[in-house]
This record gives structure tokens, C-alpha cells and sequence, in this order.
């Protein structure tokens, strides 16, 4: 913790100089990940680096901001509980039209969840 910084002792209080506001949260997470990492590690990343991708210009477009990665999961924050589930939309919009034309062990499924609270921001983490 930085100088002049401490935590309070009762649970769910923030941090002295921390800020928390109200925000929509987006995390994306794809189906089967871990499974097919111990099946097809080399298509397992494909599938991981086409994710990528393919969604990371869909969060500034929704006025999103991409907080962190976690493995195969995304992290972001919207203003806009509207802006979050937008974003979403075009996201499996986009993935249904990806997978189209691909054989089924070869697809892309992703799930969305969103969620509409006061955040903590701590440094550049929520």
C-alpha cells in the first residue's frame, strides 16, 4: 500500500483514497478452455489469440475500458450498463458469424456477463 494509505476494518469499505462509483462490468470467459488446452494445446491458443482479436475493438467502440486479462477472460468496465450489453451483442454477433463456416470442435464460444454495481478502483485494477 502506498504512503498515507490504509485499509478500513470493517468489511465492505474502501480503502482511504480509493474511488468507487457505480459501473458495468463485462467479464468474457471461452467455453471449454481449459478442456481443450489438454486436448489441442497448439489449437487452444489459436482460439485464444483469435478471441483476442476479434473483441478487444469492440470494448473502445461501447466506450468500454479493458481493466485486465485473466487466462482466457477479459476484465471491462463500461459507464453504461447499455454500452456493456451492446457490446455484447456485437461480441456473439460476431463470433456466430466467425463460426459459421467451422467445423464444431473448431469453434469459438464465449460467455458474457455483466454486472451492474459500485466498484472499487485500487491503482489500475477494480
Amino acid at each position: 500500500m502506498g504512503v498515507g494509505r490504509f485499509r478500513l476494518s470493517r468489511v465492505g469499505e474502501a480503502a482511504v483514497g480509493d474511488q468507487r462509483r457505480l459501473a458495468a462490468v463485462m467479464f468474457t470467459d471461452l467455453v471449454g478452455y481449459t478442456a481443450l488446452t489438454q486436448r489441442n494445446e497448439a489449437l487452444a491458443m489459436q482460439l485464444l489469440e483469435e478471441h483476442r482479436r476479434l473483441v478487444r475493438p469492440f470494448f473502445p467502440k461501447h466506450n468500454g475500458r479493458e481493466i485486465k486479462t485473466i487466462g482466457d477472460a477479459f476484465l471491462v468496465e463500461f459507464a453504461s450498463a447499455l454500452e456493456a450489453t451492446r457490446c455484447a451483442f456485437d461480441i456473439q454477433q460476431s463470433l456466430n458469424e466467425l463460426n459459421s463456416g467451422r467445423s464444431q470442435d473448431k469453434r469459438a464460444l464465449l460467455r458474457i456477463g455483466i454486472h451492474l454495481g459500485d466498484v472499487i478502483h485500487d491503482q489500475n485494477d477494480l
